[in-house]
């Protein structure tokens, strides 16, 4: 393979790593739902099936929605 594809597959490589570290630090300075709103999403969560409420934050650095997280998924919801 020439060096120019090493060089790409690195670039890519380091793009995806910068943007897991990005979000996981998004995750972590996001803060909890507060109680009342919890007490919306247990009885949302109940009402489409779900055995348990995922974890839900608030963070003010992301735009739209998202769910992360493969083993622990948590829901982040944009802060207003």
């Amino acid at each position: 393979m020439s060096r120019l594809v090493y060089a790409g597959v690195f670039v890519h490589v380091y793009r995806l790593t910068s943007a897991y570290a990005s979000l996981r630090g998004a995750v972590r300075r996001a803060t909890p739902l507060p109680a009342d709103d919890r007490a919306h999403a247990d009885r949302a969560a109940a009402a489409i099936g779900l055995t348990r409420t995922p974890r839900i934050r608030l963070s003010p650095e992301i735009a739209a929605p998202l769910v992360t997280g493969i083993v622990r998924p948590v829901v982040l919801m944009p802060a207003v």
